[in-house]
């Protein structure tokens, strides 16, 4: 595996900057572990490292998911990291057990399946190891993986520092106040009454309040008040010498309202007579990882609701079709042996059995849509052929209710696909008719600004504008119960959008109650045949 590493003179000096910091060889430390725990965590993987590489072998500061005897570190042999201490670089391998990895014995020995290490630098910017990921088996790292491992190199890099300014163990103690006044995370220290006695920059960016107004003032003034207890337990037993430092979350009020979720790690400070002087430490903004995380179970939640909700509609739908099929087969026998004074009934059977039929082909087909498990393949459609093809097997049913039904407009073709625009018009066409008692359904379609549009015009009811914003969900109905003035499941609309929105189009409606209703649907236009003679104009809503 070539490294390209630097000269030997900076490598002499990154080894200096490394021994420098006092934590190679030092025990396990919560503020370190809490990092490796959230890359395992956000990033997914089953083993994160904060390491350090010296000139032999590499130390882990902190290691999630490895066992002995690698816990504690490793040769050089078996390092994957130094790559990124010496370089300077992220180094990322999806595949590890391929190419010039293959046999290397972080592959062969720990199991490295896929591996993604960011630098972990200090002040001066040398690289004194790496925070990594790696996970058992083969995987692509994201965007979102080397932003987050970045993001969270910085944390530990803010450490690093604070660890070099409370230690003493700067060269230039002005110079490494400025790194701590630099850093992201809050550098913090109270004296032994609670008041905060220094802050560095980032608690403004944090807090929203000035530095200057919050010096010489309680701690507890900006924490939640449901907060107060805890954190003042702690402090307490920090200040007695009960424990060697303090970890906790809590909330800090911002400045003008609001609120920030942080996580708190302090430890005691004394006097070189051994005297308390108070406590020094750092706060980390963890409210953006706590939304990531929730959306993060909120998604994974929402998916499993989701395979549950497909598992159970397709038992469900072979439990329902299999005794409909049957009862709708020995209706039609039935209704060939009995005679009139029975057929009502059996009409009866035969229609009831119908809806409920097309209800669950409603609601199975609205959650393939949701699933995503509906193929689409747009291709040009003749969108005046379609809307007439509709029209024709319609007709019975407009003729039926006394409505006259029309088609006008010049060809048109559209990018579409052909079933799933002929649902599209099915269903509007049909809803048109349903809902007129009087007058026409006209079906205008039209080509304007690129985009093909149809046009389901009625004179029948309209809508309530009271109704209009649930018009597309899922078994909403204008009139419910007792009071349903016309059949349907609520459905049909709910489909027709999320088909018209898989095609890439739009669907809008205009309503007035006792004039009308007028759904338009826009698509992607495709080219017209030089043969055919296009038209242009079309409705002014969009």
């Amino acid at each position: 595996m070539s490294l390209h590493p630097a000269p030997a003179f900076l490598e002499d000096r990154r080894l200096r900057a490394l021994l420098a910091t006092g934590l190679l060889d030092t025990p396990p430390e919560d503020r370190f572990d809490r990092l490796t725990r959230l890359v395992c965590r956000v990033v997914g993987v089953p083993i994160a490292l904060v390491s350090l590489v010296d000139d032999e072998r590499q130390v882990f500061k902190s290691q999630q998911g490895l066992s002995d005897p690698w816990t504690a570190g490793t040769p050089l042999s078996h390092s994957l990291c130094q790559r990124v201490a010496r370089t300077g670089r992220l180094y990322q391998l999806d595949d590890a057990r391929a190419g010039e990895t293959c046999d290397h014995p972080a592959v062969t020995e720990i199991g490295v399946g896929a591996y993604l290490g960011v630098p972990i630098r200090d002040p001066d910017g040398y690289a004194l190891g790496s925070l990594c990921a790696i996970d058992r088996d083969p995987r692509a790292w994201t965007a979102d993986d080397r932003a987050t491992l970045r993001d969270l190199a910085d944390i530990v890099e803010s450490e690093v520092a604070l660890t070099l300014a409370l230690d003493g163990r700067t060269e230039s103690e002005a110079r490494y106040r400025g790194v701590v006044e630099s850093v992201r995370d809050v550098v913090v220290q109270a004296d032994a009454e609670g008041r905060w006695s220094f802050l560095n920059p980032a608690w403004e960016t944090v807090t929203g309040h000035a530095v200057a107004e919050s010096l010489g003032r309680p701690c507890l003034d900006v924490i939640h008040p449901d907060d107060h207890a805890e954190v003042a337990r702690n402090f307490r037993s920090l200040l007695s010498g009960a424990v060697p430092y303090v970890r906790h979350e809590c909330r800090l009020l911002r400045a003008g309202g609001g609120v920030r979720h942080v996580e708190v790690h302090v430890q005691l400070l004394r006097s070189e007579g051994g005297a308390v002087r108070g406590a020094a430490g750092t706060i980390t903004d963890v409210t953006d990882s706590i939304r990531f995380e929730a959306e993060r179970v909120a998604r994974e939640r929402t998916e499993e609701m989701l395979r549950i909700k497909e598992a159970f509609l397709g038992n469900m739908s072979h439990e329902l079709r299999t005794p409909l099929t049957g009862i709708l087969g020995f209706a039609e026998v039935l209704a060939e042996e009995v005679g009139t004074e029975q057929r009502e009934a059996v009409d009866i059977i035969v229609r009831s059995a119908q809806r409920l039929q097309g209800t669950l082909n409603s609601v199975l087909d609205l959650a393939q849509l949701e699933g995503g498990s509906f193929t689409f393949e747009a291709a040009p459609v003749d969108l005046r052929g379609e809307a007439a093809e509709v029209a024709r097997l319609l007709a019975p049913l407009a003729e039926q209710r006394g409505v006259a039904l029309d088609v006008v407009g010049p060809p048109v073709r559209a990018l579409a696909d052909s079933a799933a625009l002929h649902r599209v018009l099915n269903n509007l066409v049909g809803n048109a008719i349903k809902f007129t008692d009087e007058g026409g359904v006209v079906v205008e379609v039209g080509v304007d600004d690129g985009r093909a549009w149809l046009r389901v015009e009625d004179s029948g009811i309209g809508i309530d504008p009271a109704f209009a914003p649930r018009l597309f969900d899922e078994f909403a109905q204008a009139s419910t119960g007792y009071a349903r003035t016309h059949e349907g499941n609520g459905l049909g609309l709910a489909i027709t959008k999320r088909l018209v929105d898989l095609m890439g189009g739009t669907i809008s409606v205009e309503s007035e109650p006792g004039v009308g209703s007028a759904f338009t649907v826009r698509l992607p236009a495709a080219p017209v045949p030089a043969w055919i003679v296009g038209g242009v104009g079309g409705p002014s809503s969009s």
